[in-house]
């Protein structure tokens, strides 16, 4: 995403915008990133609690406040850009990782009694009462 910013929208210019750009993509990935691993399952899965949506929700406000009007050494930054960073992020978070997560988790979550049969867990190896 950072190579994007720096090539397409010239961010190396030094006028703070490139600061601005890394903010607001580290701070949509980590929002997105939680919409994403709160659920094994597809993130659509379930609902957010109502105070999880309401503090997600309040943070993407408020770093859009601060993208489009910066904040001392944050530069401003056009809503097109900031349009791209957070499009960038919802797919790369709840597309593509959440995809990957869901099919990872599928694959490799056993149940105890899957564990015990194929000898991977020490507990179901020594037999019920726990001794060898």
């Amino acid at each position: 995403m950072l190579a994007i910013g720096w090539h397409f929208f010239s961010l190396g210019h030094g006028d703070g915008r490139l600061p601005s750009f890394t903010f607001l993509t580290l701070l949509y990935f980590a929002l997105f990133s939680i919409v994403s691993s709160r659920e094994r399952r597809a993130f659509w899965t379930s609902r957010p609690g109502g105070l999880l949506l309401a503090a997600l929700t309040g943070d993407a406000c408020v770093g859009a406040v601060i993208g489009l009007h910066g904040l001392a050494e944050l530069a401003p930054l056009p809503l097109g850009q900031m349009a791209c960073i957070v499009g960038y992020a919802l797919v790369c978070s709840l597309a593509v990782n959440d995809y990957v997560k869901s099919v990872l988790i599928a694959r490799y979550r056993s149940t105890p009694a899957d564990g015990c049969r194929r000898g991977m867990n020490r507990v179901c190896s020594r037999g019920r009462s726990g001794a060898r």
